[in-house]
C-alpha cells in the first residue's frame, strides 16, 4: 500500500475487522493477531496433557515443601 502511495486513512481502514477475523472467526492467515514482547519467551509449546502434568508435579514438590516447612515448626 505504502508502494502505492495509498493515504493513512485507506490504509487504516483496510485493517478494521481483521482482529476479528483472527481471534472470532479463526481466520489466523488474513486477520491480525497481536503478540507482545513475550512471545520471545516462549522456548516450548506443550501438549494440554504435558502441561497439566507438569503444573501437577509443580504443585506436589511445593506442598511437600510447605509440609517440611510446618513440621520443622
Amino acid at each position: 500500500m505504502s508502494k502505492n502511495n495509498t493515504s493513512p486513512w485507506e490504509i487504516m481502514q483496510s485493517g478494521v475487522g481483521k482482529i476479528r477475523e483472527a481471534y472470532v472467526e479463526g481466520d489466523v492467515e488474513w486477520g491480525s493477531l497481536t503478540f507482545g514482547q513475550i512471545c520471545g519467551l516462549i522456548d516450548d509449546i506443550p501438549t494440554c496433557k504435558n502441561l497439566i502434568e507438569s503444573i501437577v508435579q509443580e504443585a506436589e514438590k511445593i506442598m511437600e515443601s510447605m509440609q517440611n516447612k510446618i513440621l520443622a515448626v
